[in-house]
């Protein structure tokens, strides 16, 4: 803007400059924040943070199935509230190198077996722990990604109600057969239906007695014996922890009219069923 020197009097001169500086700040009032968005801005284009994180949108705008692997799930995932720079960190350099070859980006995938539960045991501490003493960990052959797909809404990688997710690996290791799956648990094999022979059901047991779906459960994928629920009540644990022979939702509750009722509130049950429970299986864990 051009400013033009007159005649003001006495005191004008100043009144000039005051003008000019007026002018300056609020020149630099405009221009300043303009330059500091400029420099938010990646070279294509991304608004950054401090910490080079560019954003879901930016991430999804490419993981679409068709520029990149399909992630568009991820919206209405379990892990929705969470950037996708929380798992994968900073995704600027990536988006500028245009993500070729997934480069520079975190792939948790990839990380060594004995680091890869690190992310999940950020948000997951109880259920970590617990993963970390099953043979699933201690035999280095399953990750959490490989039962879980943390970009989707479904909570397994394949249905876990009917066996399906179980069997992918335990098909060939242990339970070739409907009659090998009925011989380990002396049930009928009806997973789907009635919830009989489910893997989960024995394996996987609810934390938690009064949130039985929604809620956390055992990630050491062992069978909890009737006697742990005895010590339980010993111990003035109310209400009594459910274990695998009682107390789960669907399993000897009264729900299907063909199977024995047990209460797992009621030590004389699980007595009973401690002394079948060691009969089956001697009274030590399994862990397959």
């Amino acid at each position: 803007m051009a400013i033009y020197a007159c005649s003001t009097g006495t005191g004008g001169i100043w009144r000039l400059l005051k003008q000019r500086r007026m002018m300056r700040g609020f020149a630099l009032a405009i221009v300043l924040p303009a330059l500091a968005a400029l420099l938010s801005m990646g070279n294509d284009g991304c608004r950054i943070n401090l910490a080079g994180h560019v954003g879901k949108d930016v991430c999804l705008s490419c993981h679409n199935g068709i520029l990149a692997p399909d992630q568009s799930a991820f919206p209405i995932s379990v892990h929705r509230t969470l950037e996708c720079e929380a798992c994968h960190g900073s995704g600027l350099s990536h988006v500028r190198n245009g993500g070729r070859g997934g480069l520079f980006i975190r792939n948790p995938a990839r990380d060594a077996f004995p680091k890869h539960h690190q992310l999940c045991e950020a948000c997951h501490p109880t259920q970590t722990l617990q993963y970390l003493a099953s043979g699933h960990a201690t035999s280095l052959s399953v990750r959490c990604t490989d039962c879980h797909d943390v970009h989707a809404h479904a909570p397994t990688r394949l249905e876990f109600q009917d066996n399906s997710l179980c069997l992918h690996c335990h098909a060939d290791m242990h339970f070739p057969s409907e009659a090998a799956i009925e011989a380990h648990t002396f049930h009928s094999n009806d997973a789907a239906g009635t919830g009989a022979s489910r893997c989960t059901a024995c394996h996987m047991l609810p934390l938690d007695r009064t949130l039985q779906a929604a809620g956390p459960h055992l990630h050491a994928m062992i069978p909890l014996s009737p006697q742990t629920t005895l010590d339980a009540i010993a111990a003035g644990v109310s209400p009594a922890p459910v274990n695998s022979c009682a107390g789960t939702a669907g399993c000897h509750d009264g729900t299907v009219i063909t199977a024995p009722t047990f209460d797992v509130d009621n030590p004389r049950h699980n007595e009973l069923l401690q002394i079948l429970f060691e009969e089956r299986y001697g009274g030590a864990p399994l862990d397959r």
